[in-house]
Protein backbone atom coordinates (compact mmCIF):
# COMPACT_ATOMS: atom_id res chain seq x y z
CA UNK A 1 0.00 0.00 0.00
CA UNK A 2 2.27 2.56 0.68
CA UNK A 3 4.65 1.74 -2.78
CA UNK A 4 1.26 2.34 -4.58
CA UNK A 5 1.48 6.28 -2.37
CA UNK A 6 5.12 6.07 -3.44
CA UNK A 7 4.75 5.90 -6.62
CA UNK A 8 2.00 7.53 -7.29
CA UNK A 9 3.77 10.82 -5.87
CA UNK A 10 6.60 10.07 -8.06
CA UNK A 11 4.39 9.68 -11.35
CA UNK A 12 2.43 12.94 -10.17
CA UNK A 13 5.72 14.61 -9.89
CA UNK A 14 7.22 13.21 -12.91
CA UNK A 15 4.22 14.58 -14.42
CA UNK A 16 3.89 18.11 -13.13
CA UNK A 17 7.95 19.17 -13.59
CA UNK A 18 7.97 17.52 -17.31
CA UNK A 19 4.24 19.52 -17.89
CA UNK A 20 6.43 22.81 -16.67
CA UNK A 21 9.07 21.85 -18.61
CA UNK A 22 7.38 21.71 -21.99
CA UNK A 23 5.74 24.70 -21.05
CA UNK A 24 8.78 26.52 -21.12
CA UNK A 25 10.05 25.51 -23.63
CA UNK A 26 7.09 26.63 -25.25
CA UNK A 27 7.42 29.73 -23.93
CA UNK A 28 10.72 30.06 -24.94
CA UNK A 29 10.31 29.11 -28.54
CA UNK A 30 7.74 31.73 -28.95
CA UNK A 31 9.71 34.68 -27.17
CA UNK A 32 12.54 33.57 -29.38
CA UNK A 33 10.39 34.04 -32.85
CA UNK A 34 8.12 36.29 -32.10
CA UNK A 35 8.18 38.30 -29.11
CA UNK A 36 11.92 39.35 -28.47
CA UNK A 37 11.84 40.48 -32.58
CA UNK A 38 9.03 42.55 -31.92
CA UNK A 39 10.75 44.54 -28.73
CA UNK A 40 13.80 44.65 -30.25
CA UNK A 41 12.14 46.70 -33.60
CA UNK A 42 9.99 48.68 -30.85
CA UNK A 43 13.20 49.94 -28.90
CA UNK A 44 15.07 50.52 -32.09
CA UNK A 45 12.48 52.92 -33.33
CA UNK A 46 12.15 54.59 -29.51
CA UNK A 47 15.83 54.81 -29.37
CA UNK A 48 15.73 56.17 -33.15
CA UNK A 49 12.92 58.70 -31.81
CA UNK A 50 14.86 59.63 -28.83
CA UNK A 51 17.67 60.15 -30.46
CA UNK A 52 15.98 62.76 -33.29
CA UNK A 53 14.29 64.71 -29.83
CA UNK A 54 17.48 65.33 -28.33
CA UNK A 55 19.02 65.95 -31.53
CA UNK A 56 16.27 69.05 -32.04
CA UNK A 57 16.22 70.14 -28.64
CA UNK A 58 20.45 70.76 -28.43
CA UNK A 59 20.01 72.47 -31.99
CA UNK A 60 17.20 74.75 -30.83
CA UNK A 61 18.83 75.17 -27.72
CA UNK A 62 22.31 75.90 -29.67
CA UNK A 63 20.05 78.40 -31.70
CA UNK A 64 18.24 79.87 -29.20
CA UNK A 65 21.58 80.88 -27.06
CA UNK A 66 23.29 82.09 -30.71
CA UNK A 67 19.78 84.73 -30.91
CA UNK A 68 20.20 85.99 -27.68
CA UNK A 69 23.94 86.83 -27.83
CA UNK A 70 24.20 90.76 -27.78
CA UNK A 71 23.26 92.56 -30.94
CA UNK A 72 26.55 94.25 -33.11
CA UNK A 73 25.50 97.63 -31.72
CA UNK A 74 24.67 96.34 -27.88
CA UNK A 75 28.44 95.04 -28.31
CA UNK A 76 29.73 98.32 -29.84
CA UNK A 77 28.52 100.18 -26.74
CA UNK A 78 29.59 97.99 -24.28
CA UNK A 79 32.82 98.13 -25.64
CA UNK A 80 32.81 101.90 -25.87
CA UNK A 81 31.87 102.18 -22.19
CA UNK A 82 34.72 100.29 -21.63
CA UNK A 83 36.88 101.95 -23.40
CA UNK A 84 35.76 105.44 -21.92
CA UNK A 85 36.12 103.74 -18.41
CA UNK A 86 39.89 102.93 -18.75
CA UNK A 87 40.51 106.00 -20.36
CA UNK A 88 39.22 108.18 -17.32
CA UNK A 89 40.73 105.70 -15.07
CA UNK A 90 43.97 106.27 -16.85
CA UNK A 91 43.60 110.45 -16.56
CA UNK A 92 42.98 110.31 -13.27
CA UNK A 93 46.28 107.93 -12.67
CA UNK A 94 48.49 110.43 -14.81
CA UNK A 95 46.43 113.46 -13.48
CA UNK A 96 47.94 112.32 -9.95
CA UNK A 97 51.27 111.36 -11.23
CA UNK A 98 51.67 114.77 -12.80
CA UNK A 99 49.99 116.87 -9.86
CA UNK A 100 52.13 115.17 -7.02
CA UNK A 101 50.78 113.46 -4.05
CA UNK A 102 51.02 116.32 -1.56
CA UNK A 103 49.46 118.71 -4.10
CA UNK A 104 45.32 119.45 -3.20
CA UNK A 105 43.27 117.53 -6.36
CA UNK A 106 40.92 120.77 -6.89
CA UNK A 107 39.33 120.66 -9.64
CA UNK A 108 39.90 118.14 -13.03
CA UNK A 109 39.36 118.08 -16.52
CA UNK A 110 36.07 116.88 -16.31
CA UNK A 111 34.32 120.60 -14.81
CA UNK A 112 33.74 118.71 -11.16
CA UNK A 113 34.59 120.69 -8.26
Amino acid sequence: MVEMIVVGLVAGLVAGLSSCALTLLVLRRLFEERIRPAVEARLEELGDELSNRVRRSVRQGFLDAVVALPSAEVLQGTSRAVSNTASSLVRGGLGWFFRGVGEPQGGDDEGEP
